[in-house]
């Protein structure tokens, strides 16, 4: 009996301290409450009318609470609301709606409709808004007959139209300019002029002197020439100074080079050029060397002062000379003016490469909107052609439209532009290129775009990889400019700006990025694209 005691006491005792530690291992496992709780709502005893408690309790931590919150509001569901009394321009309307919580149904007021305005042509007082004035529109509703009285502000003037030179800015001298403003209702200005006139004072352009002095006074045995630095544009000379006068049996330095009529040195491959120096016997007395003959396209010599002819040979193809030019003893600066012209089709091979400089041949373009034109047709009616080589995805071609559109827009008289799609026909279809560049940029009629078999043989001989390029081609076929990479709008105006004044004065710098001045007006102008990049 004491056994089963003492076995009874060891087991509650076992089960009591088993029950200790429990609470122990509990105790410390115990989940800490949240900083931020993430509460989840259990029950809310508001409505939309009374307030409640919200019985609400963590997810994170599992702690509940229970929260006063004010009443909900009803909820109104105004898709199947009614209208009973519609609201109209001066009375608003009534009509039901039913809580979608408490489905409780309730009278809303539907706020006024705007007045149906139109304008009351039969009010005397009626006055169109001007250029400079303010106008008087006055409105009645069509519905309720209201009238109302409508300022319309003074329009402003429409300066959009073309510039008109007055006088050409000189060196010297400021000119100027004027647009006239294109409404056609223009009341004019505060100085009298109506239509109203925009003047504008075109800056004086500053001298454009000569990299090095010329001789303008040719020096003789008896009397001392002259040399200066002359300007491009004007008559104006700087720094004169003496040339030396003949002397009998004494060698002097001639200088020969060959150029075109605007004083252009004639490239490419000055190497391949020869020049022949004869007596007045017909003798040969010297020719054009590695020695004597340098890459700025001049022949240096030294002769004794007589009367020489001298002969040009091995001109790149397109050009010509004379049979011989005659020299005078004085003649120690001496221009050997020869002539370009376009090469005909028949000429075309698979040999040849072009550069600046080069003649081009008269290749035909096939315009996809079934046009056909060669380019001695277009030379023969314009100082100048751009060929803009592009392919429709090509986001740099993109990006040059607007400004390419927007300056030839200023130059059309005198210049025309043929765009050369890049791609395959089968990928760039020319329905294609009518659709997403033609109609997509708004190409004028008078530009040519063509995509044929011409413009993969262009491409070659030029050597070009990529797109966009652009070629500037003279009156006399002759390439003045190839450069790739997308082209600003500004440097496209410079670029017009230059080579439409034909024969134009080559300069030793690339054409400015500035916009000249009788365009500066015009630089911010831009030509909405349907492309974005």
């Amino acid at each position: 009996m004491k056994s089963l005691r003492k076995i009874c006491a060891i087991a509650m005792a076992a089960a009591v301290l088993t029950l200790c530690l429990s609470l122990l291992v509990a105790c410390g496992n115990k989940i800490k409450p949240c900083e931020e709780h993430t509460w989840q709502e259990v029950s809310n005893s508001a409505t939309c009318t009374e307030g409640g408690v919200l019985n609400r309790k963590c997810t994170v931590c599992g702690i509940s609470e229970n929260v006063e919150v004010p009443a909900l509001g009803h909820d109104w569901d105004m898709e199947n609301a009614t209208i009973d009394v519609p609201a109209t321009c001066t009375k608003t309307g009534e009509g039901q709606r039913t809580c979608k919580r408490c489905l409780i149904s309730a009278k809303y007021t539907i706020d006024m409709v705007p007045h149906s305005l139109r304008s009351d042509w039969d009010d005397p007082r009626y006055k169109p808004a001007t250029c400079t004035k303010d106008g008087f529109d006055p409105k009645i509703c069509r519905v309720c007959q209201q009238k109302f009285e409508v300022v319309t502000p003074a329009l402003g003037h429409d300066f959009t139209g073309k510039t008109v030179i007055v006088a050409e800015p000189t060196c010297e001298e400021d000119g100027s300019s004027y647009i006239l403003c294109q409404r056609q209702d223009c009341d004019g200005d505060s100085n009298g002029n109506i239509p109203a006139k925009l003047e504008t004072t075109l800056t004086k352009l500053g001298h454009a002197w000569q990299s090095e002095s010329v001789i303008d006074q040719k020096p003789t045995f008896d009397a001392e020439g002259s040399r200066a630095v002359h300007c491009d544009r004007c008559d104006s000379v700087k720094d004169r100074q003496s040339v030396p006068k003949l002397v009998e049996n004494q060698p002097v330095e001639y200088r020969f080079r060959v150029v075109r009529s605007n004083r252009e040195i004639v490239k490419p491959t000055l190497s391949a050029i020869k020049i022949t120096i004869k007596d007045a016997n017909g003798s040969v007395v010297t020719e054009s060397n590695s020695r004597n003959y340098f890459d700025n396209g001049e022949m240096r010599v030294s002769l004794l002062p007589k009367n020489y002819t001298v002969e040009v040979a091995g001109l790149p193809a397109g050009y010509s000379a004379e049979q011989s030019y005659p020299i005078e003893p004085g003649d120690i600066e001496a221009d050997l003016t020869v002539k370009a012209s376009l090469l005909p089709a028949s000429a075309i091979n698979p040999n040849i490469k072009y550069q600046v400089g080069s003649v081009m041949h008269d290749y035909t373009f096939n315009d996809v909107s079934d046009r056909t034109v060669t380019l001695s047709e277009l030379l023969s009616e314009n100082k100048m052609v751009l060929l803009n080589f592009f392919f429709i995805k090509c986001g740099a071609c993109q990006s040059e439209m607007p400004g390419l559109l927007n300056a030839y827009n200023l130059y059309k008289d005198d210049m025309k532009i043929v765009m050369l799609d890049v791609r395959p026909a089968a990928e760039d279809t020319p329905d294609k290129i009518k659709d997403e560049w033609v109609d997509g940029f708004g190409v004028p009629d008078s530009i040519y775009v063509a995509n044929d078999l011409d413009v993969t043989d262009i491409c070659e001989k030029f050597g070009f990889d990529s797109a966009p390029q652009n070629v500037v081609v003279d009156k006399d076929g002759v390439v003045l400019y190839a450069e790739g990479g997308a082209t600003n709008q500004n440097k496209f105006i410079s670029i017009f700006d230059k080579y439409t004044k034909y024969p134009y004065v080559p300069k030793d710098e690339e054409p400015a990025q500035s916009v000249p001045t009788q365009y500066a007006h015009l630089y911010e102008i831009e030509v909405p694209s349907k492309f974005e990049f």
